[in-house]
């Protein structure tokens, strides 16, 4: 562990304890590295293993009890040992260091909120447009592109994009099926929300989004937002790993499936939001920012809002337990994504944000 914690803050216990970990065995060097090694045994949970040179000597008295204390006689002494620990023994005498005990100075994190941001009326919205065509576009081709390979790392999102001409058979339900190795999947029909799918932080690799749909009889636009935000972006062999949309079809009442795999597909590196630097100040002065409606529900939505800085020097954090899972900006700096709605083992979201001081303006 580091002196300071993600917020700077003092945060010694577990460094200072390896610290003084490492001086106790820094002080048995030599007959560690050329003593004559015996090991005795104190009882069916508790054993010693004694490292010694004539000159120097090192012990090792170990507890495996994880419930009980247990009190040894070792050389002329006795010693008390700690449920699951160890103590070392410099000179085989004395003790320098126990594995129970923590020395180190430490503290307790502590929190006060000094502004809610919870007013809707303080908050805007723009709803991210969902694109049904791309010219000019360079990732053009008769199959599905993989994710990371096509933007580079640019940005979490890349939209999937091909038309679909629907010759009406009947009434039968009409089903879209869409396999991704994605993290998340949103998916559009004629500019349309019909569903999403959400991967899980231990769950398959695979996503699937099985929807019914309604198509119009000719051309319908389909629309598929794969983002990588909570997948891995590093690793041994990431060369090797295939991410984004793999499989669509559609399937007409018991007919068998019609396979998209293969038709023209255009993709779209980012969202529009992020091309046109929506989160500065100068591209938030170019978009259409409206009051939050009873919509604004669905995905990709943009949500605005300004704040007085706080007075004082201590850290600043964002607390965003109540939003799902994306990226936050403060004054056009990125200060990372959140996954809020992963929870830790307590039911809490796994993360806030912290805001480095210099991204906060003075006023």
């Amino acid at each position: 562990g580091a002196p300071l914690d993600e917020y700077g803050l003092i945060w010694q216990s577990t460094w200072s304890h390896l610290r003084e970990l490492h001086a106790a065995v820094k002080q048995s060097e030599e007959p560690l590295l050329s003593g004559a090694y015996s090991n005795y045994s104190f009882g069916e949970q508790q054993e010693g293993h004694v490292f010694k040179t004539e000159s120097n000597c090192v012990a090792f008295l170990v507890n495996f009890d994880k419930h009980k204390t247990s009190n040894i006689q070792f050389g002329e002494a006795s010693f008390q040992l700690a449920p699951k620990s160890i103590s070392i023994l410099s000179s085989c005498r004395r003790v320098v260091f126990e594995t129970a005990k923590i020395n180190a100075q430490h503290g307790l994190r502590t929190a006060q909120v000094v502004q809610y941001l919870n007013n809707v009326d303080s908050w805007k919205v723009f709803k991210e447009p969902i694109p049904l065509a791309i010219n000019n576009s360079t990732h053009i081709g008769n199959r599905l592109f993989e994710h990371l390979s096509t933007t580079k790392d640019e940005t979490d999102y890349l939209w999937y994009l091909t038309r679909y001409d629907y010759r009406s058979n009947g009434d039968t339900q009409l089903v879209l099926n869409v396999e991704s190795q994605a993290h998340v999947l949103h998916a559009y029909i004629n500019n349309d929300y019909i569903g999403s799918v959400h991967g899980s932080h231990d769950g398959p690799r695979n996503i699937v989004l099985k929807t019914p749909i309604m198509l119009r009889k000719g051309q319908n636009s389909i629309s598929l937002l794969s983002v990588m935000v909570g997948s891995p972006d590093s690793g041994a062999y990431m060369e090797r790993r295939i991410f984004g949309v793999r499989k669509v079809s559609i399937q007409q009442g018991h007919q068998k499936s019609h396979s998209l795999n293969n038709e023209l597909w255009k993709h779209q590196v980012g969202l529009s939001g992020e091309m046109n630097n929506i989160y500065t100040r100068e591209g938030s002065s170019r978009a259409q920012w409206t009051a939050i409606n009873k919509s604004m529900h669905l995905p990709l939505i943009w949500y605005k809002t300004t704040f007085d800085t706080p007075w004082g020097s201590d850290p600043v954090t964002l607390n965003l337990s109540s939003m799902g899972k994306g990226e936050a900006w403060i004054n056009g700096e990125s200060i990372g994504r959140y996954w809020a709605s992963f929870k830790n083992p307590s039911g809490q979201p796994s993360q806030s944000l912290s805001v480095r001081e210099q991204f906060l303006l003075v006023t």
